[in-house]
């Protein structure tokens, strides 16, 4: 399955903002990304989004969009935080 997903430009662009179904439109300074869902879903309306931690900046950034929340919690790593969000 793709999601489609709104990535924040500020703060060297890699906060995740929202996922979504459709290509939505964004404003300015945001970013869309066309992903694969990695692994089965349990939920066809839950996606878990993986965020890895970025020491330097002190901000969770987008890593990848994940059917399960386990693999989405292992993507993120040790200090990441992993997101469950509805689509």
């Amino acid at each position: 399955m793709k999601a489609f997903v709104v990535i924040d430009g500020a703060k060297r662009g890699g906060q995740f903002v929202s996922a979504h179904r459709a290509r939505p439109d964004v404003d300015s300074g945001n970013t869309v990304l066309e992903v694969t869902v990695v692994g089965p879903q349990i939920d066809p309306e839950i996606v878990n989004i993986a965020r890895t931690y970025d020491r330097s900046t002190d901000t969770h950034n987008f890593a990848g969009v994940y059917g399960n929340y386990d693999d989405a919690r292992s993507a993120s790593g040790q200090k990441g935080s992993p997101l469950q969000t509805k689509i």
